[in-house]
C-alpha cells in the first residue's frame, strides 16, 4: 500500500508543475474548462498510485525480497528517485513526439509499448504460445508478435536448463511488413535473437552479453555499425538503460510500466523509448527483441529476479 502522506506530496508536486506548462495541463482538461477536476484529476492520481507502487515493488526485488511475498522492508527512497512527479512531468507528461501520433510502422516510432496478453497463463509448462502486441504512446495498437513453436512440443529434455529455441511471426499492422524474430541458443555465442525480413535476411539482431548475469544485451543493425547497449541498473532491476557504445545514454526500456488512458489498467508491459533519430527502424526491432530476451529470461529459474514478469 502506498504511504498516503508520500502520495500527497507527489500529487502536490505534480499538480503544480501541470499548471505551469499550458501543453500538459490541455492533455488533462478534457472539457476544456481551464481545470483539471473530477475524472481527469483521478487518472493523473491512479498514475502516481501505480508509479509509487511499481518504485517500492522494484526497490524490494533490488534488495532480495519477492514483491508481495513479505520480504524485509527497504530503506525509505532518495529524495531524487522519490520525486515520481517530476520524472512523471519531464518523462510522460510532454507533448508526445511527432513519431508517436504518425501513421507510420512500428520500427519508426521512438517510443513502442510491448505489452504481453494471456499473462502467466500463456506460457504454464509450455502448454500455451506466448503472444504479444506492440502499442504507439497514444495507445494505438500497430503490431503483433505471435510465438510460433509450443515448448511442450519441442521435447521435456530442455526444460530443466534453459528456454528452447522459439520462433516469433512478427505484422506491422501498419505498414503490412512480416518480419520473424528467430530466438537461438549456443554454447559459444549464448542468448540471440535476430530479426529476419519476409526475404529471409537478417537485418538486426540482440545478443547477450555475459553468459550467467545476464544483464546487458547488445542491439545491432546490419545496416548501422555502431549498435546499442541494453544494460538493466544494478539497484532497480525492472530498469535498463539503453546506451551508445560510445556509452552515450539516449533511452530506457521500463518492465511493469502503466501510463495514462487505456495504458492505466491491466496488461503486462514493457515501455521502449529511445530519443528521436537515435535508432533506425531495424535498431527498434532490435531493442524489441532485447525485451523479449529478457522477458524470456525471467522465467528461467537461473535469473537473479526470476518469475518477475513484463508487468511485475
Amino acid at each position: 500500500m502506498v504511504d498516503p502522506k508520500r502520495l500527497n506530496e507527489e500529487l502536490r508536486r505534480l499538480k503544480h508543475l501541470i499548471n505551469t506548462d499550458p501543453r500538459v495541463k490541455a492533455r488533462f482538461d478534457k472539457d476544456g474548462n481551464g481545470v483539471i477536476d473530477g475524472d481527469e484529476w483521478e487518472e493523473v492520481r491512479q498514475l502516481v498510485i501505480r508509479r509509487l507502487e511499481r518504485g517500492d515493488a522494484e526497490a524490494n526485488a533490488a534488495a532480495g525480497a519477492t514483491p508481495g511475498a513479505g520480504g524485509a522492508p527497504t530503506a525509505p527512497p532518495s529524495e531524487a528517485e522519490s520525486q515520481v512527479a517530476e520524472q512523471l512531468f519531464a518523462e510522460d507528461l510532454q507533448p508526445l513526439p511527432l513519431d508517436a501520433i504518425s501513421p507510420g510502422s512500428a520500427g519508426q516510432h521512438s517510443v513502442l509499448i510491448l505489452e504481453q496478453e494471456g499473462g502467466l497463463g500463456q506460457v504454464f509448462e509450455g502448454m500455451q504460445r506466448r503472444s504479444y502486441s506492440v502499442h504507439a504512446p497514444d495507445g494505438r495498437a500497430i503490431a503483433r508478435i505471435e510465438q510460433v513453436e509450443s515448448e511442450l512440443l519441442q521435447g521435456f529434455t530442455q526444460r530443466g536448463f534453459s528456454i528452447p529455441d522459439l520462433h516469433f511471426r512478427v505484422l506491422d499492422q501498419i505498414s503490412g511488413e512480416q518480419l520473424l524474430l528467430q530466438k537461438s541458443e549456443s554454447m559459444s555465442s549464448g542468448t540471440r535473437i535476430a530479426v529476419v525480413n519476409a526475404k529471409g535476411g537478417e537485418i538486426a539482431h540482440a545478443q547477450f552479453r555475459g553468459r550467467f548475469l545476464e544483464r546487458e544485451i547488445m542491439a545491432h543493425s546490419s545496416l548501422v555499425a555502431l549498435g546499442l547497449r541494453v544494460k538493466r541498473r544494478l539497484l532497480k532491476p525492472w530498469t535498463y538503460d539503453i546506451e551508445t557504445e560510445l556509452d552515450e545514454k539516449v533511452g530506457s526500456i521500463e518492465r511493469g510500466w502503466s501510463g495514462l488512458g487505456g495504458f492505466l489498467t491491466g496488461g503486462n508491459r514493457m515501455r521502449i523509448h529511445v530519443e528521436t533519430g537515435r535508432a533506425t527502424p531495424e535498431l527498434m526491432w532490435a531493442l524489441v527483441a532485447a525485451g523479449l530476451m529478457f522477458d524470456l529470461a525471467q522465467e528461467s529459474d537461473r535469473s537473479p529476479d526470476a518469475g518477475i514478469r513484463l508487468g511485475s
